[in-house]
Formats: structure tokens, C-alpha cells, sequence
């Protein structure tokens, strides 16, 4: 399973991809050289502002890969968590669309990304009729299935249901990042519920799992909400 850092999880695949896609490209030996050490250098370079935080110069170096090569899902997997970070939620999902489209994409991503424009629409993009749809062509036992069940659950205001299924996708195994997003999931649920400092305690332990996940702009977001409410 992955880390709290999402990009990592695809950082060998796209390069490889990438390079293979230049490979099969009708240059010359000389070009293609040239192309491929352009390519490495916008992906060091986007790695590198990715690890500072620099989510609008990682955009940048990623999009200049980009433009190098066909099409790329893993890549726009990168520039797809970028958007999100900087908060052009639509734009991540075309991102996240455009990936899903490949043919032959390794399962895990497929599930990542589908996961990922589910979360979107849900609460970013207003298209909650959408998540249903999303969610059926994910594996019914997955960690990514269980949440989104929790997910429509709080689409629905139901506080005590989302919590039976997020208490389902907690007892499958997980990931770092993939716990953060259950236990703010949590934390709405809570909220929900009445329970204002139950709802805060998920938020801190959601915080020290969420590393570089887009997750962490949603927690701090939820939190400043959070602490502004009266306690029962």
C-alpha cells in the first residue's frame, strides 16, 4: 500500500512510461536524447518543488513534461493532486478524467484516481449524483468502496451512518493517507452527530497521517470551522 505521500506511489511508473512514450517517438537518436533529458529535468524539477510544498511551480515543471510526451496517466495522476493543492478543484478532475480514459491502466491507479474525482465531486464540484456511479466500478471490498458508502452517507446528512461504514473501511487494511481521509470523513461525521470535540480529536490524529495528501487543506479547513462552533 502507499504512503502519506501520493505522488511517490507513481513516481517510477510515470517516468518509465514517459520514457518508453519518447522511445516510440519518430526523432532522431540525437532528439530523442535531448527530449529525454528535457523530460527528466521538468520531472526533477517538479519533484523537487513537490517535496518544497511549491505546488504552483511543481504545476508548472510537470506541465512542461507534460508537453513532451502523448498522453500519460500517471502524469496527470501528478498534475491532477497538484490542482487540488492549489485548489482548481475542476481542473484536477479533468486531470483525473483524462487518466481514467487510458486503456490497459494498472488497477491500483484506476482506483486512485476513480477515488479521488469520486471525493471531488462530492465536495468540491456539487456533483454528488455522480459518486454513486463513480463508486460502482470500484472492487465492493475495498477501502475505497467502504469510504465512499461513508462518503453518500454524509451527502444524505446521516451523521450515525457514516460512521457504521467508515468503521467497515477501518478494519480493512490501509495506508497513511487513505486513514487520514477515513478519520475526517470522520470528523464530519461527528459533527453531524453533535459531537464537536470528538469531531476535533479525528481531525488531529487525521492531520498527522495526511503528509503531502491534497487531504491536509481539508482537514486545516474543517478545523478552522470546527473550532469556531459552541460546545454542548
Amino acid at each position: 500500500m502507499f504512503n502519506s505521500d501520493p505522488l511517490r506511489r507513481w513516481r517510477l511508473l510515470v517516468t518509465a512510461v514517459l520514457l518508453l512514450c519518447l522511445a516510440a517517438c519518430s526523432f532522431s537518436s540525437a532528439a530523442k536524447e535531448e527530449r529525454s533529458a528535457q523530460l527528466q529535468q521538468h520531472l526533477a524539477a517538479g519533484d523537487a518543488a513537490w517535496q518544497g510544498r511549491d505546488y504552483a511551480a511543481a504545476g508548472n515543471a510537470y506541465g512542461a513534461a507534460r508537453l513532451l510526451v502523448t498522453a500519460d496517466p500517471a502524469l496527470d495522476f501528478r498534475l491532477g493532486l497538484v490542482q487540488e493543492h492549489l485548489g482548481n478543484y475542476a481542473e484536477a478532475a479533468a486531470f483525473y478524467r483524462t487518466a481514467l480514459k487510458t486503456k490497459k491502466l494498472p488497477d491500483e491507479l484506476r482506483h486512485d484516481l476513480t477515488y479521488r474525482l469520486a471525493l471531488l465531486e462530492a465536495f468540491r464540484l456539487q456533483g454528488a449524483e455522480q459518486v454513486p456511479l463513480l463508486l460502482a466500478t470500484l472492487p465492493p471490498t475495498s477501502p475505497y468502496a467502504a469510504d465512499l458508502q461513508a462518503v453518500l452517507a454524509l451527502l444524505a446528512g446521516d451523521g450515525r451512518k457514516a460512521l457504521a461504514e467508515l468503521n467497515v473501511a477501518r478494519a480493512l487494511p490501509l495506508n497513511p493517507e487513505l486513514s487520514s481521509i477515513i478519520l475526517y470523513h470522520a470528523a464530519r461525521a461527528y459533527y453531524l452527530t453533535g459531537e464537536v470535540d470528538r469531531a476535533l480529536q479525528s481531525l488531529f490524529e487525521a492531520i498527522n497521517l495526511a503528509g503531502y495528501a491534497p487531504v491536509a487543506k481539508d482537514i486545516s479547513e474543517f478545523r478552522e470551522f470546527l473550532i469556531k462552533q459552541p460546545r454542548s
